[in-house]
């Protein structure tokens, strides 16, 4: 070794040395946690979220610097031994690995990190306290509430005809039943709730039994994004299809795709409908936390690249409406088919930053 590149090595074996002294102090309270009360388990807490963080902090520093093959190596002996084996002992944390819908995710999943709440029972609890209060947790939640204000706009409407509705990856259909419980009117629409999933479907359809209110028809679709796509296009009135949502289903597909269901979907709306679905940016703060922690990973991307992808699709900037929900780390995004008849709802900003941006033009200063 030169002596030029000595100074680097002894850098990289201190960084090293520093992530596994952190699992080695994360696995040593683990083992020291035996019965505790309440008042311990919310030390514990917070101690080991601490420790999480500095393990992200240098975990990123590592990989900016390419380190690839030392954090390949403390991934699949330090911490996987001292830190993951503990963190996938509460059910809800060990679904992220096991993922037995097949896919991350999944409707279970989701309906625990928007209803799930923190427990101080057991060890195994905090470490599903640190998934439901993870900044892109709370995030998930706020976009649940946007789509929930938006599909209950669309239910409101006062039209002469019945409003029909699709909703792609529907999940466990959490924006539809909490735009239903916020509503006690009766309406004239149809919802069309796709989902790959077929158990996804059946949970949304026994959630959604005591919640339709007079004049709310809901069918249930076993379909891919594709596959639904085709069937709507067939199946539909000619005239089109008033709204459609994707939720965050495009934090899945690779620019090709998204590209494809843009085009698509344009097609399916009528003349003042309105797309709606969420997009991760790279402002995601517990990008590492997801991937280590939860092997959850995501297709992040800015405004700029959502207009992009826009123009690929023929879609005139003055029809797109971009806006970033309350945390900041993910972008909402609507876009009208002609011309825009309305602004589109508008959920409340938690942050006091006002992050509308219509036409690609954002006024976040």
């Amino acid at each position: 070794m030169s002596l030029e590149s000595s100074p680097h090595a002894s850098d990289h074996e201190a960084s090293t040395r520093t992530l596994a002294s952190l699992a080695g102090t994360y696995d040593a309270l683990c083992l020291d946690s035996g019965n505790m009360t309440e008042q311990s388990l919310r030390m514990l807490d917070e101690r080991l979220w601490t420790i999480t963080e500095a393990l992200c902090q240098e975990i990123q520093h590592l990989d900016r610097r390419g380190l690839a093959e030392e954090l390949s190596t403390f991934r699949q002996t330090d911490f996987a031994h001292r830190v993951l084996r503990w963190f996938r002992r509460h059910h809800q944390t060990a679904r992220l690995w096991n993922k037995p819908a097949g896919y991350a995710g999944d409707f279970t999943t989701i309906e625990w990190l928007c209803h799930g709440s923190q427990q101080w029972t057991r060890t195994e609890d905090v470490f599903a306290n640190h998934v439901l209060r993870c900044t892109m947790a709370q995030q998930h939640r706020n976009k649940v509430g946007e789509q929930s204000q938006f599909l209950g706009a669309w239910l409101a409407k006062s039209c002469d005809r019945v409003i029909t509705i699709a909703e792609f990856a529907c999940g466990p259909s959490v924006a539809l039943r909490h735009a239903l419980t916020t509503r006690t009117k009766s309406c004239s629409a149809r919802m069309i709730l796709v989902d790959l999933d077929r158990e996804a479907l059946k949970f949304s359809e026994s959630s959604l039994h005591d919640l339709q209110p007079d004049g709310l028809t809901v069918d249930y679709l076993l379909a891919d994004v594709m596959q639904g796509l085709r069937r709507l296009s067939r199946e539909s009135d000619p005239q089109g299809i008033e709204a459609i949502t994707f939720g965050g289903l495009f934090d899945y597909l690779p620019d090709r795709v998204a590209v494809l269901v843009l085009r698509k979907t344009l097609k399916l709306l009528r003349d003042g409908g309105e797309l709606f679905f969420t997009q991760v940016s790279p402002s995601n703060p517990d990008r590492i936390f997801m991937d280590w922690w939860g092997d959850w990973r995501l297709i992040e991307r800015d405004e700029s690249h959502l207009l992009r992808l826009c123009e690929e699709a023929d879609i005139p900037s003055s029809q797109i409406a971009l806006r970033r929900e309350p945390m900041g780390c993910a972008i909402v995004a609507i876009i009208t088919k002609g011309d825009r008849a309305s602004p589109p709802p508008t959920a409340t900003d938690h942050s006091g930053n006002d992050d509308t941006a219509v036409g690609g033009r954002s006024s976040r200063k």
